[in-house]
């Protein structure tokens, strides 16, 4: 992405952001009901044994985020979801040192159901 947006000007970036925030949001649906269910208990609840905080204390019940502080991720893509809580983990994505933190405590169960979950999560 950085390639690609490193060419754009500040028009470009205007203009793009002004299409992309007039855009419908289609949630994929969760194709494991129970795997989402699981990933609603991390969302809403956290896990205390393992220091996880719950995902809606930040992204709100609804995971539709908070502008400017938190992203939504509701309706995201669960491949795309557990890619990035992957790289949260190992490190590879490393420009949220919160999110860093907390994926790192985050199983691959765990990271399965919350990205099947979300998936869902309208």
């Amino acid at each position: 992405m950085l390639g690609i947006a490193s060419g754009l000007s500040s028009d470009d970036i205007d203009n793009l952001s002004a299409y992309y925030s007039q855009q419908k949001i289609k949630p994929s649906y969760a194709s494991n009901i129970e795997l989402a269910k699981a990933g609603e208990v991390v969302y809403k609840a956290g896990d205390d044994i393992r220091g996880i905080p719950s995902c809606s204390s930040c992204h709100g019940p609804r995971g539709l985020g908070v502008p400017g502080q938190f992203p939504r991720i509701s309706g995201q893509h669960a491949t795309y979801t557990a890619s990035t809580l992957k790289s949260y983990k190992n490190g590879s994505r490393a420009n949220n040192n919160q999110m860093m933190e907390i994926s790192s405590r985050l199983t691959e169960g765990q990271i399965n159901a919350l990205a099947e979950y979300l998936a869902g999560l309208e």
